[in-house]
């Protein structure tokens, strides 16, 4: 028994390979479909995604993009708002703590100088 080459060629395909592959080549004989766009998503998605930006001027730069966001928008304005504000928070705080963690490298290599032991790099290179 010979495997199928493709799953056109498969036994119970609703019709022989070579008229599927026409009628697959024959754009034509194909029904117009519209291409999804942005705009198309439904308002729950529209809402979501602006919840899930970074910080207000992008929040503006969407709600001024398409109608869509507009009107989800307007429909939870203060929860959006809320959200977004929050993300902004959240961003600045990761930036604070990496400064943070970056500052206290710095203190600790400086100290271990002070002390004479030399940074890590140092120490590794000596051994």
């Amino acid at each position: 028994m010979t495997t199928p080459s493709s799953f056109l060629d498969h036994p119970k395909s609703p019709m022989p390979a070579h008229e599927s592959a026409e009628m697959l080549s024959n754009h034509d004989d194909l029904p117009l479909m519209r291409t999804p766009t942005l705009e198309g998503l439904p308002i729950d998605v529209h809402d979501h995604l602006l919840c899930m930006l970074p910080d207000e001027e992008t929040l503006k730069a969407a709600v001024l993009s398409c109608k869509p966001f507009h009107e989800a928008y307007k429909s939870r304005k203060e929860s959006i708002d809320k959200e977004v504000f929050d993300n902004r928070k959240a961003i600045e705080l990761l930036i604070m703590q990496r400064t943070m963690w970056q500052i206290l490298d710095v203190a600790l290599d400086t100290l271990k100088l002070l002390n004479g032991r030399g940074t890590e790099s140092e120490n590794r290179e000596s051994i």
